[in-house]
């Protein structure tokens, strides 16, 4: 019987090509999307589950208070991990201190070879209990963290930096520290927070660590504590975080300074911090992908119930037959299954094919590591099977019930009305849901790309076009002072300066200070370290006082207006020649500059110092004429050949460094932009199914029609108006509801741009001339029928 089904069903299929190739299309693609989500929903889930401990491990962070705003961070002093041990002895059983170090220059001697390697990020130092706490096995050799200049590879950078891959045992300099190898490590996981592929003892840098004191915090110095009992050691801990705050900060800094303890399980997810691989995905970006999912299929089962009921009409005679000759509903609904659960199984398979293709694109595209059998192929196989079965039920229950319910009489004698094939109002709706579901992906991705583009194109408070940044390894900052005055020299050039790190940047420092003769009143900045010709290379304003003196160290500071404004000064003015305690020197403010975000425009801006101090400057920072800029650049870049070996140094435009800040979000709008262009192909297919049925229940109404002197254009009309006045509705509630929504999301950021008008307005035209074009062809094809084809039944 089974196989009847299924031979009746495949004649009907290769029967109405055109509507089944419309059916696959659209199941294929809402299948091979919801897979592709389902890969990437539970990558971002699995983050460091295979972590041995993963219910164990908490990080250490804090809430705090700036200028009247809720802060929140992770990253803690020196001192701090010594005296958390001490305070919470007995609530724990490891904690682990990791520092990050950023970057690294690393040469090494290989097979009679000096070679030297670049790498931003992927070091790391970590205590000796690190292996106690994470998972991350040692392929070969062992951890001897406990010694300092010590550590171990990752197999990756083993091959990458040795001839064969033999690392143990060699020895590495790692920014002028000779590291040696003692053991091989396995690669870190791609959907992990801890990208660690050098791992160096943190006695290395204890010292230099614990002598920075309470006042000085590195946001890569982070404290990971390993609990036996969870929920009872982090209340006790957390309890007890009240003392220790008070033990060791002063009492502004203790009142405000909140530490607790965030599950790693979290770390991920949290939008207010961020872990080790500085990329996280919020819940509400996990619910908005399933929420596409769930539309896709929706608007894919939309498409099928549309099409099979429209048919509906060119198949009442059948049912009829079937039914005179003793077929029951069941027997007759069995056959509508079997051809909806034949064309499911066809689009499952090419989904396999697309979503596979679609996969790789994102990984070459969008910097993803995904594959669909990342999470086992008994996983994914339940989960096929499950979504198959679900598209199989809502896809064929309405239409197999619409059609048993015929009339063999009626049917036979070949007297059918639109009840026939199903409530037209149903249908309608149906497509009402699908343009719905379009139109809100249409406004939320408009919105979504204004707001990209808003951050990339707003004033930061500093010029970022035309500046070239050139850092050298670290054998190579003692040229820095050479480069300069050459480079100066250059035609093209209009000013230089050397500094710590650009005005806005991923790697943030900052430190404790008090006004001078305020030692009871702690507060804190992040600090720019720079010489006198920051202000005018960048471009930023001074709007009180005078810029600092030349020097080589600090003796005069400049601060920006939010400081300016939480030490209590109503002016600029007010705070120049005022002293400040920084750096365990007193020393005079001297001007006030205009503020300027330190990070991404999507923060706050921040408190902000800015000083000399030339053992700390690790690049220039290079203003060029917006003429001739290659070539200008080109000569730069051979003067620093002259000094530094190519391999030794770097260089990039500060557009491009910034442009990185928003790399997550621009991927995501790109994906998001992607899936809502499918979201709105497979609803016009169903505006496709509608115009369809509408064309096959009106054919004689349109003969008739013409008959009596109706023109083209009037009966364009007729069919045209149906689905305009679906559109307008589907837009009056989707409007709204994406803007509203979008405002949530929107909120998040410190800088937003506006949802105006133009942007509904954009999404409302957008859909209206894809539907009249899917639309068109079809009406205007039975408007230009032949009526004597229509009627001559009659």
């Amino acid at each position: 019987m089974i196989k009847n089904i299924f031979l009746s069903a495949w004649r009907k299929l290769t029967k109405n090509k055109t509507t089944t190739i419309v059916n696959i299309i659209g199941l294929t693609l809402g299948i091979a999307v919801t897979m592709v989500i389902y890969t990437m929903v539970q990558f971002a889930l699995g983050y460091d589950k295979f972590q041995k401990n993963y219910d164990g491990i908490y990080r250490v962070v804090h809430q705090g208070e700036s200028n009247g705003q809720v802060t929140f961070g992770y990253s803690v002093p020196g001192p701090y991990y010594e005296a958390l041990k001490s305070d919470m002895e007995g609530l724990y059983q490891e904690a682990v201190m990791i520092s990050e170090s950023y970057q690294n220059r690393l040469s090494l001697e290989d097979e009679g070879r000096n070679k030297v390697f670049n790498e931003e990020t992927g070091v790391y130092f970590v205590t000796d209990n690190y292996f106690d706490v994470f998972t991350h096995p040692i392929l070969s050799g062992e951890a001897r963290l406990m010694e300092p200049n010590t550590g171990l590879i990752s197999k990756s950078w083993a091959e990458k930096f040795f001839a064969g891959g033999d690392a143990v045992g060699k020895t590495v300099n790692m920014n002028d520290r000779n590291v040696l190898i003692t053991g091989l490590v396995d690669d870190p996981k791609p959907n992990s927070d801890f990208p660690f592929n050098l791992i160096v003892s943190y006695e290395t840098i204890r010292k230099e660590k614990e002598d920075g004191g309470w006042g000085s915090v590195y946001s890569g110095d982070q404290i990971y504590l390993l609990l036996d009992k969870p929920t009872e050691n982090q209340a006790a801990i957390e309890e007890r975080f009240t003392a220790f705050v008070t033990k060791h900060y002063d009492e502004e800094t203790a009142r405000t300074y909140k530490p607790f303890l965030q599950p790693l399980a979290t770390i991920h997810s949290d939008e207010r911090f961020e872990g080790y691989s500085y990329n996280t995905t919020p819940k509400a970006m996990i619910y908005a992908f399933v929420a596409i999912a769930i539309f896709m299929i929706i608007t894919a089962c939309i498409n099928f119930i549309n099409l099979t009921t429209a048919l509906a009409l060119k198949r009442t005679k059948e049912v009829g037959v079937r039914k005179i000759m003793g077929g029951s509903k069941a027997h007759i609904a069995s056959i509508f299954w079997g051809e909806t659960a034949l064309i499911t199984i066809i689009s499952v398979f090419l989904s396999l094919i697309v979503a596979d293709a679609f996969i790789e694109f994102l990984n070459t595209n969008f910097d993803q590591q995904l594959g669909l059998l990342q999470m086992g192929l008994g996983k994914f196989s339940l989960f096929l099977l499950s979504l198959t079965a679900i598209i199989v039920l809502v896809a064929a229950t309405y239409p197999s019930w619409v059609l048993t319910r015929i009339s063999p009489v009626l049917s036979i004698q070949n007297f059918y009305t639109n009840k026939a094939s199903g409530s037209f109002k149903v249908r309608k709706g149906l497509v009402f849901v699908q343009f719905l579901i379009a139109q809100f992906f249409i406004v939320a991705t408009l919105v979504l790309l204004k707001q990209m583009n808003y951050l990339q194109n707003m004033d930061m408070g500093f010029v970022r076009e035309g500046i070239l940044n050139v850092s050298p390894t670290s054998p190579y900052i003692e040229k820095l002072d050479v480069l300069k005055e050459e480079i100066k020299q250059l035609e093209g050039v209009e000013n230089v300066t050397l500094t710590y790190t650009n005005p806005a940047s991923g790697n943030v420092s900052a430190t404790g200070f008090n006004l001078a003769g305020k030692d009871d009143e702690q507060f804190v900045t992040q600090i720019k370290l720079a010489d006198n010709d920051f202000l005018n290379t960048y471009g930023i304003k001074l709007l009180a006082g005078e810029n600092i003196n030349v020097s080589d160290t600090i003796t005069q500071v400049l601060v920006n207006e939010k400081l300016t404004k939480q030490l209590g000064f109503e002016e600029p003015r007010d705070i120049v020649g005022q002293s400040i305690r920084i750096w365990s020197r007193e020393v005079p403010v001297v001007g006030v500059v205009e503020d300027f975000n330190t990070t991404s425009a999507r923060n706050e801006i921040a408190p902000t110092t800015i000083f000399s101090n030339k053992g700390h400057y690790r690049m220039l920072s290079i203003r060029v004429s917006s003429q001739n800029l290659t070539a200008t650049t080109n000569k730069i870049i051979d003067v620093v050949k002259a000094h530094v070996p190519q391999e030794e140094f770097r260089h990039q435009y500060l557009e491009e460094e910034i442009n990185q800040f928003y790399r997550g979000e621009q991927n995501m709008a790109k994906m998001i932009s992607i899936f809502a262009a499918i979201v709105v192909f497979i609803g016009c297919l169903g505006l496709y199914g509608l115009v369809t049925f509408m064309v096959n229940v009106k054919v004689k109404e349109v003969g008739i029609r013409k008959v009596l002197g109706a023109s083209v254009q009037q009966i364009v009309m007729l069919f045209t108006k149906e689905y305009g006045v679906i559109i307008l509705m589907a837009f009056v509630v989707a409007a709204p509801l994406a803007g509203f929504l979008m405002g949530k999301w929107m909120d998040n950021y410190a800088n937003k741009t506006t949802i105006g008008p133009e942007v509904y307005l954009a999404a409302l035209v957008s859909i209206g001339v894809l539907a009249a074009i899917t639309v068109g062809w079809k009406s205007v094809r039975a408007a230009m029928a032949n009526p004597v084809d229509s009627l001559k039944s009659e």
